[in-house]
């Protein structure tokens, strides 16, 4: 059971979450998320046909790409804390002008690794600008659901995406909170409810290196839902440690509405089962690193910070 948010375009509050399928009466419907009107590396996933994924958004340094985002209105883009660092101007794109991390990010643990950027100005919608819809919290997703991650990262650890650098896609499944408790348990790191996992037990496919703050989404009906954010994992696409996400589900929608004072108009839980209690014994392969290119956690802010020298560019190719 998803149940999604949809976020008007207003930039700076005052706005409205609505869930679809809850809207009174006398509300107005607001703008359509989640389309993608022309959708018909990762490790192991294969170039993105243009205009498949137009939420998808790509952060910038020196004219490099370093992070990924995800557009959820016409001026807000959610990505992860650990990318939300200064960067240096150049022409094009969106500036970003504000920047307000999780107030429980945790750099050590990786816990609320989630951060709201706010354009200087609106975007304009187009079939290869859209934004995607955020999970409310009352959604349930199970162990093995099929979802979607997308990014610009390395096609392989420490290989990067070739060019012409063309977004990449990748489906995977959803990995139960409770088997990848006890996969990273083994590396000493603590999954917490805050987080989902996502990937083959095989190995094979993966977030990487640069997909971090990028989208991972699945598709309810007709609509595309962030399910959650890049963030953090062993390697890419190693055996027995899946990728794992900041879940949108459980803090972002409450965040956003602590943000911008939007009410909601119905609010829950979000769980996940992952049907089996048993722990299994892995071999522990490397340390964490989270899925960013030149990481530096001196630089990473648990509180709002004000920058201007950073620039979004959506994906438009």
């Amino acid at each position: 059971i998803l149940h999604f948010c949809s976020i008007d375009a207003l930039g700076g509050g005052g706005g409205s979450l609505i869930v679809l399928g809850s809207l009174p009466a006398h509300l107005s419907p607001l703008p359509v998320c989640g389309q993608a009107p022309l959708n018909t590396k990762i490790v192991g996933g294969e170039d993105a046909p243009p205009g498949s994924w137009p939420w998808q958004a790509s952060l910038k340094q020196n004219g490099s790409h370093i992070c990924g985002g995800s557009l959820i209105n016409s001026i807000w883009v959610v990505t992860a804390a650990h990318s939300a660092y200064p960067g240096q101007s150049q022409s094009g794109g969106s500036v970003v002008s504000r920047v307000i991390v999780h107030p429980l990010y945790d750099s050590q643990t990786h816990d609320n690794d989630i951060a709201l950027m706010q354009l200087s100005a609106t975007v304009t919608f187009t079939d290869y600008v859209q934004p995607v819809c955020l999970a409310a919290s009352n959604s349930t997703i199970y162990n093995g659901t099929e979802i979607w991650v997308t990014g610009w990262g390395d096609i392989s650890s420490q290989v990067s995406l070739p060019s012409p650098g063309i977004l990449q896609e990748v489906q995977i499944p959803i990995v139960g909170n409770r088997i990848c408790s006890c996969l990273y348990g083994t590396a000493n790191i603590n999954i917490t409810n805050n987080m989902l996992c996502a990937g083959l037990l095989q190995g094979g496919k993966d977030s990487c290196q640069g997909d971090s703050g990028g989208p991972l989404v699945t598709q309810l009906g007709s609509a595309w839902v962030l399910a959650g954010v890049v963030s953090f994992g062993i390697g890419c696409a190693e055996p027995d440690f899946p990728g794992v996400y900041t879940r949108v589900f459980y803090c972002v929608c409450d965040f956003i509405i602590n943000t911008q004072s939007i009410h909601t108009i119905h609010n829950g839980q979000m769980h996940f089962y992952s049907g089996v209690s048993m722990c299994y014994s892995v071999v522990l392969r490397g340390l964490p690193f989270f899925k960013m290119f030149n990481a530096v956690l001196s630089t990473m802010r648990t509180a709002v910070i004000m920058f201007k020298s950073v620039n979004l560019y959506i994906y438009t190719i």
